[in-house]
């Protein structure tokens, strides 16, 4: 089994987060999706904030790695900065939104939810964090 590589874009300002919703589950997510052949994490991570968020995204640093044994995934979260106005531009996105970090939507995604909480406690300032995060595959569309 190959495993899968994925990067995620944290994006925090003002005590704000940004969130793309999903119309496939019903979810709040990171900007973020598959790593394609030949692209570095990073790149993916700027790619999929502007697919999917309408931003230009730039990479601040690494913050984590989450390793994910029951769907045999990598995924890469990267601190961002943005500009632009954020407008939903895929068919698997129809909101972005700026959510208080003391207001996160019920639906979050739970290992987004898990990650973000680690960037609240502060857990990513001073180095990256490497982690095995468990969770179930996403369910079919």
């Amino acid at each position: 089994m190959t495993t899968g590589l994925g990067a995620d874009a944290v994006i925090v300002r003002d005590g704000l987060v940004l969130l793309t919703h999903r119309l496939d589950a019903d979810l709040w997510v990171f900007p973020g999706g598959s790593v394609e052949p030949g692209e570095a994490p990073w790149d993916a991570a700027i790619r999929e904030t502007s697919e999917e968020a309408g931003l230009v995204a730039t990479v601040v640093r690494l913050l984590g790695v989450a390793w994910q044994p029951e769907v045999n995934e990598i995924i890469f979260d990267f601190l961002c900065s943005v500009v632009g106005t954020p407008r939903p531009c895929m068919a698997e996105t129809d909101a972005v939104e700026w959510f208080a970090l003391d207001e996160l939507p019920d639906n979050l995604f739970s290992p987004h939810r898990l990650r973000l909480a680690a960037y609240i406690k502060g857990a990513w300032a001073d180095a990256s964090i490497l982690t095995t995060q468990h969770r179930a595959p996403r369910p079919a569309p």
